[in-house]
């Protein structure tokens, strides 16, 4: 079965943000299938950039 074509550009944008440590290898699945159904809520996209900004933080050895 041939993928939606909104599938495909989902997978594509999941693949930049795992290139970018946006997002974690067993989290793609679940983006994915979310972004193509336009299921992804404000609050998730807000948690995505949240735990992002904490992970910069303690990556620079920032605590809040």
């Amino acid at each position: 079965m041939a993928k939606r074509p909104d599938e495909i550009v989902a997978e594509n944008i999941a693949k930049e943000f795992k290139n970018l440590s946006l997002i974690q290898e067993d989290e793609i699945s679940d983006f994915v299938q979310k972004l193509s159904n336009g299921n992804l809520s404000i609050e998730d996209w807000k948690l995505m950039a949240e735990l992002i900004i904490e992970e910069e933080g303690a990556e620079n050895g920032q605590e809040d």
